[in-house]
């Protein structure tokens, strides 16, 4: 299996080329099967990152199906996020 996402390895290894350390980076998956990108799957992508330590953030996780196989699927917040302006 491969070490991470193409985007992801690519982040991380333009980070380290720039002797960038220290920089938090996570990956993971989402629009599986050609599923779109909705806003709250951003919600939840965001959420997962915003949490307080570094070592609670899921990584690698997955968004947009339910991973009942690796079980890396982030909860989708339960309201939906609004993207319209006011």
């Amino acid at each position: 299996g491969s070490q991470g996402e193409p985007l992801y390895l690519d982040v991380c290894t333009s980070l380290q080329v720039e002797d960038r350390t220290g920089i938090f980076v996570a990956g993971g998956r989402y629009g599986l099967g050609s599923k779109d990108f909705t806003p709250r799957m951003v919600q939840a992508v965001l959420n997962n990152m915003q949490r307080r330590n570094n070592s609670d953030i899921q990584r690698p996780f997955t968004v947009g199906i339910h991973d009942d196989v690796t079980r890396l699927s982030l909860s989708m917040p339960g309201r939906t996020l609004v993207t319209l302006p006011e």
